[in-house]
Parts: C-alpha cells; sequence; structure tokens
C-alpha cells in the first residue's frame, strides 16, 4: 500500500510514520502541507498513492479545501483514498465530515496503529471502487 501523509505536527507524524512504517508492504511518505503534496504530484511525477492520511487543520488550510481541490483534478488522483485525521472534538468533527468527500476518519485521541491500519485499507478499497466507477464514466 502506498500511503501519504499530511501532517504539520513533527510528534503526530512520526508516530504514524513509524506505526504505519513497521508493515513492510507499506510505502510511506510525509508531507507538511497540502500544497506540498499536490505539487509533488503534478510536478515530480510521483506515482499516485492508495490512500492520504490528512490532518483536518493544517498550516495552508483545511483538509476541506484539499480534498475539494483532489477530487476536481479530473484525473486519476481524484480517486485517490483520504481519511481525516484530527484532534478536534467529536461534535466539532461530526460537523466537519457532513458533505466532505472522504474514505475514513480517525480521531487523533483514538489512534493506534491498529486503527489506522483497518482505516487505511478501507479507504484503499473504498478508492478502488471509485476508479472502477470514473473508469466505467469514460
Amino acid at each position: 500500500m502506498r500511503l501519504a501523509l499530511i501532517e504539520d505536527d513533527d510528534l503526530h507524524a512520526e508516530v504514524v510514520g513509524r506505526w504505519m512504517g513497521r508493515d513492510a508492504r507499506v510505502q510511506f511518505n510525509r508531507f507538511h502541507t497540502a500544497t506540498e503534496f499536490l505539487s509533488s504530484m503534478t510536478e515530480l511525477g510521483n506515482s499516485v498513492p492508495d490512500v492520504v492520511l490528512v490532518d483536518y487543520y493544517l498550516s495552508d488550510g483545511t483538509a476541506n479545501e484539499f480534498v475539494r481541490d483532489l477530487r476536481s483534478l479530473g484525473d486519476e488522483r481524484a480517486d485517490i483514498g483520504v481519511v481525516l485525521i484530527s484532534g478536534v472534538d467529536i461534535v466539532e468533527f461530526s460537523r466537519i465530515l457532513e458533505g466532505l468527500d472522504v474514505d475514513g476518519f480517525v480521531l487523533k485521541d483514538d489512534l493506534s496503529r491498529e486503527r489506522l491500519t483497518m482505516v487505511a485499507s478501507l479507504a484503499m478499497q473504498s478508492s478502488k471502487r471509485r476508479q472502477e466507477l470514473s473508469a466505467l464514466k469514460k
């Protein structure tokens, strides 16, 4: 599984990176901002990850803006699985999730290696279904 993390907090990024890096099947890349991630996808021609884990509040905006920009790209990048990670309380998080096109979510208070693996795997399956639908529309 090719996994990207967009997280501006070094401690959370370190923890997630260590947990996900323990699995030899996971290729893991970390980005500090959504802009950095999107630029790497276009300028460097990097391979498209299967899943992106993205913190809701980033230094260059919110995951709302990132997801909107990603889903509007019109190519294979628009179908990437997206998992939202946030430290906000559950009430605010449920409002954030309304209408947001993500494939999973995890609260930072509930982070664990097992939970991240499970949510990322489900997001990857969702991404594959989205890719199949996109192919049918062409």
